[in-house]
């Protein structure tokens, strides 16, 4: 045994850094093989390292102390870390989600060491949301400064209030900003309270400018915080540009008239478009009715890519979804719309609510749901006959994904048969090579 180790490192040392490097890189979400691997030599440690600290994920006041006497012990550690996240997990006394982080020095002092970080997340719990009330003013100064480096390209929220959310317009060195079921504070708000001081409005933007261009842009839930950044970046103060990303996702959750003001006004440049019907939705469809808003389609004019995830079997947001790109090739009859990719995503996993600890997929039976999405015939025959317009000619790729586990059908015959019925039911999308039907 000690000879064949002798012998795996000394062939490991033979190889060129640029291989190991790859082979590392194969292994990136493979953690247990990256610890292995980066006790072969140091040059194989200097690449696992990479990965491993790549992104620090801190839960609780104990695991930023661990990080912190780690760090301290290997200083060049903190420099492999690009990806920030702390999370609030809320508390058991009944006051809401005070998160531990607010009054942790620890945290703050490494903040401001951290100049290798690319991407921060903040995230509470989504049905106790944590208030930024709770987080001291040297937290928040802290996080702010943080957010405001030139490195960082990626900022994400998540089930938070009382947000100030003024100085991010400030940072126009972010590329994607992530926001899902965050509230502003009423000071300010735009609605309720008073921006920083708008005293001249900016120059007008040329589209081509790229600096302090958002790329990226994610809202659920949230259209007064993204309307009040909005209205800041309008402004002599705003520097960071979020009406015109490149990539636009939105959700069905909390989608309403606002939502739709907010997304109309920050669609101008948007060449793909996600959408996502949310799970929550679904499971309480009587809140309100699908909102098919969410698929007017003729607001994105330079739209190329459009991703839309569904979470149920039903066809209520195929049919809006339908809706949306009729409406679309009817405008476009005269001129072909620029969308040449649109990709369908079904997933057939049930709510993760609905499970307990004790729940097996292979308890599970989506056969009827797969089945009652193949025998949709109206929906699919009405779907060749939109896409096959002059209004989508540059159409290349229509791809439907369905995701679930075979153990989860009755019968494995089942998944084959019903991509035959749906490849029956779109013959000339099928043999244009432009349909797609696979499983993952």
């Amino acid at each position: 045994m000690v000879r064949t180790r002798s012998a795996a490192k000394r062939f490991a040392s033979k190889l060129s850094q640029e291989l190991v490097d790859h082979i590392v890189d194969l292994l990136e979400d493979d953690s247990k093989s990256l610890k292995n691997l980066g006790l072969v030599s140091r040059s194989w440690s200097y690449r696992t390292r990479k990965h491993l600290f790549s992104t620090v994920t801190l839960r609780s006041r104990e695991e930023c102390l661990q990080l912190q006497m780690f760090t301290k012990h290997k200083p060049v550690l903190a420099h492999y870390i690009t990806s920030l996240v702390l999370v609030s997990q809320g508390n058991v006394f009944g006051l809401g989600n005070i998160p531990w982080f607010g009054f942790c020095p620890i945290i703050i002092e490494m903040m401001s060491t951290m100049d290798s970080i690319e991407e921060v997340s903040i995230q509470g719990e989504e049905y106790r949301r944590l208030s930024w009330d709770y987080l001291s003013s040297a937290f928040q100064l802290a996080f702010y400064d943080l957010v405001a480096q030139p490195q960082v390209r990626c900022l994400e929220l998540k089930h938070q209030f009382e947000v100030n959310v003024l100085p991010f317009v400030q940072c126009h060195n972010l590329k994607s900003l992530l926001l899902t079921n965050v509230r502003v504070s009423p000071t300010y708000s735009m609605d309720t309270g008073a921006c920083f001081p708008l005293n001249a409005p900016s120059s007008p933007t040329n589209d081509s400018d790229e600096e302090g261009r958002l790329e990226y842009l994610s809202f659920t839930d949230c259209d007064e915080a993204i309307r009040t950044m909005l209205k800041c970046s309008r402004s002599a103060e705003g520097t960071l540009d979020i009406a015109r990303p490149m990539e636009l996702e939105v959700s069905t959750l909390g989608y309403d008239k606002y939502t739709t003001a907010v997304r109309n006004a920050c669609s101008s440049q948007v060449t793909t478009y996600n959408v996502t019907h949310s799970p929550e939705e679904i499971e309480f469809p009587f809140i309100k009715a699908f909102p098919s808003k969410i698929f007017d389609l003729s607001r994105l004019p330079l739209l190329q890519n459009l991703n839309v995830d569904i979470h149920s079997p039903k066809p209520t947001a195929l049919t809006a979804l339908l809706d949306g790109l009729e409406r679309l090739s009817v405008l476009r009859k005269d001129s072909p719309s620029d969308l040449d990719t649109v990709v369908l995503t079904f997933d057939l996993y049930p709510p993760s609510n609905d499970l307990d600890d004790n729940s097996n997929w292979d308890d599970i039976d989506i056969t009827d749901d797969l089945n009652r999405l193949a025998y949709y015939y109206s929906i699919w025959e009405r779907m060749e006959k939109i896409m096959m317009r002059g209004a989508f000619a540059n159409l290349e790729k229509l791809e439907l994904v369905f995701q679930f586990c075979f153990s989860m059908l009755d019968d494995p015959s089942t998944w084959d048969n019903a991509k035959a019925v749906m490849l029956r039911r779109m013959p000339r999308l099928n043999s244009k090579g432009v349909l797609k039907i696979r499983h993952e």
